[in-house]
């Protein structure tokens, strides 16, 4: 699986004697990070300054509103589904309508996610924001477990 800035995923099928395309799917936004979770079958991204969930008053206390979206990955056509609830369905299905105007979109997020990592188990995400909080999610459930802003950090000032 191949996932690109532009919010492009491509699925290659990898053999000895070369490679195939097997499905190409495009998310409609850019993205910052991305990683698999082979244990519940997830492509959990994170969304760029464009996610149009991102910083949703409407989503707060949801991973959306952090710009972070799990993908289930399938065998057959579509290949990938979103995880979205009905909520965050509706939001993004209502932007469909809405011109991109400038006093009408929100700000662009500021605090944009710069890496994802799936434990070892498979049950929690870490997360690392541009502004240094590290938020940890739940997996599959994408619940917020913990989040410790820069400051909030053991020796977080120490000189390296």
């Amino acid at each position: 699986i191949l996932v690109d800035f532009a919010g492009q995923i491509n699925s290659f099928y990898v053999s000895l004697t070369g490679y195939q395309e097997m499905s190409r799917y495009s998310l409609g936004w850019s993205v910052t990070a991305a990683t698999f979770c082979s244990c519940h079958s997830l492509l959990v991204t994170a969304g760029g300054p464009d996610h149009p969930l991102t910083g949703k008053s409407r989503l707060v206390g949801r991973a959306s509103h952090a710009g972070i979206v799990a993908l289930r990955l399938l065998n057959d056509s579509p290949h990938y589904v979103e995880l979205l609830d009905a909520e965050e369905q509706s939001v993004l299905t209502s932007r469909a309508w809405l011109p991109a105007l400038p006093f009408i979109s929100s700000a662009p997020i500021q605090d944009f996610i710069t890496k994802l990592s799936i434990s070892s188990c498979g049950s929690r995400l870490a997360v690392l924001h541009q502004s240094g909080t590290l938020s940890v999610w739940l997996i599959p459930s994408l619940v917020l477990e913990s989040s410790t802003r820069l400051e909030e950090q053991p020796l977080h000032d120490e000189c390296n």
